[in-house]
């Protein structure tokens, strides 16, 4: 008897999951909404043209203050 309890809780649990995994991709998707002037860039990218731009900047910065020594 504890035995066919157990193997039902089971079979429920089961069934609720794929019942809510059904129900999940049923769901509508977002999509993003992109616009025409933005860009969308990985982060990757973006950090690396970010961390060039910082060293072009200290690098002419570095420059100035070299030459008016």
């Amino acid at each position: 008897m504890e035995v066919t309890a157990v193997e039902e809780k089971c079979d429920r649990r089961i069934e609720l999951l794929t019942q809510s995994i059904k129900k999940a991709r049923k769901r509508a998707r977002i999509e993003r909404i992109e616009e025409d002037d933005e860009e969308w860039v990985p982060s990757v990218f973006l950090h690396a043209e970010q961390t060039k731009v910082r060293v072009s900047e200290l690098g002419t910065n570095f420059t100035k203050d070299k030459t008016s020594l």
